[in-house]
Order: structure tokens, then C-alpha cells, then sequence
């Protein structure tokens, strides 16, 4: 067996606030942990270098790359099989854009969107779809339109065998 851990945060920024107060949520964020304690999620702002150049979107930053007023963790078990799967599946999304677009228009403007179009990501889109291919066939049954940090949360916890709070 193996298992993933999912980081909700939030920071006592601006935007973090706007975004938990947007979304009915405690978190503005959800990275996944990676194996070596990094972590990868959907983000416009933190950029990170990569290839000689800053880029947002989604990419593997470091375990402290903000100060986070709130991180909470859920462990999620699975196969060894669904886990790599899923892993390899995650890797692919590397350097794809943030979806601003989708967000705003979803959350906003509350226009229908595709949240599972893997051209581009928020980070709860990445995470609950992540999150679905470690589960195999499981599916999450938020509107269409869009998944906030707080679905992501309800949705990954039904599976979690663990919680516990960092800060």
C-alpha cells in the first residue's frame, strides 16, 4: 500500500483571503505532496525558475516556498499500482498554465467551465483530479462548473485514513 498526502493552506494575504471568503473555505490552496517533500500544485502567483525563466502554473516548489498561516493535511491510502499511475499522470501536468480564466469566469461570473480540461489547472481541479486517478474509477460530484479548495477538501477527506494539522 501507499499513500498521498494533500496540503490545504492558507496565507494572511489579500488574495488568500479573497479567495476563502469567495469560496466559502478555510484554504485558498491545495498542493500535493511529491515523495521527496516538495510540493507540486496549480498557482498564478509563486512563481518558480525552471528552464532559465520564472513560471507560474503548475510546477514543484518547495516545501516552504510561502508563509502559511494554515496547513492542513489528509492522507489518502491506495494501491502501489493506482499510486504510480496516478504519479506519472501528475508529472504530465508539469509547466501547464494556471487557468485564471476558468477560475474567473466560474467563480465570478458562475459560466459554466470544464474543470477536468487538462490544458490547464487551478489547483483543487489538480488535486481532485489527481485524487481521482489514485482512487481508480471514483469520481467527484461537484457542479460542473467548478471545484473550489473547500470541495477538494470534502471530496479527498471521505477517503483520508488520516488528518492532522501542521499549522
Amino acid at each position: 500500500m501507499r499513500q498521498i498526502e494533500l496540503s490545504f493552506v492558507a496565507e494572511d494575504r489579500l488574495g488568500s483571503k479573497v479567495i476563502r471568503w469567495g469560496t466559502h473555505s478555510d484554504f485558498s490552496h491545495v498542493d500535493i505532496i511529491m515523495p521527496s517533500g516538495r510540493r507540486l500544485g496549480a498557482r498564478h502567483d509563486h512563481p518558480v525558475w525552471n528552464c532559465d525563466r520564472l513560471k507560474a502554473g503548475v510546477q514543484i516548489r518547495e516545501p516552504d516556498y510561502a508563509d502559511f498561516s494554515r496547513d492542513e493535511r489528509l492522507i489518502i491510502p491506495c494501491t502501489m499500482a493506482h499510486y504510480d499511475v496516478a504519479l506519472r499522470w501528475l508529472m504530465l501536468q508539469v509547466n501547464k498554465p494556471y487557468d485564471i480564466t476558468g477560475l474567473l469566469a466560474s467563480f465570478l461570473l458562475n459560466r459554466p467551465k470544464g474543470w477536468r480540461d487538462e490544458g490547464q489547472w487551478w489547483c483543487s481541479e489538480l488535486a481532485v483530479c489527481f485524487v481521482e486517478r489514485v482512487l481508480a474509477g471514483i469520481e467527484c460530484l461537484t457542479p460542473a462548473n467548478r471545484v473550489s479548495p473547500n470541495d477538494c477538501y470534502l471530496f479527498c477527506g471521505a477517503f483520508a485514513s488520516k488528518h492532522y494539522a501542521v499549522c
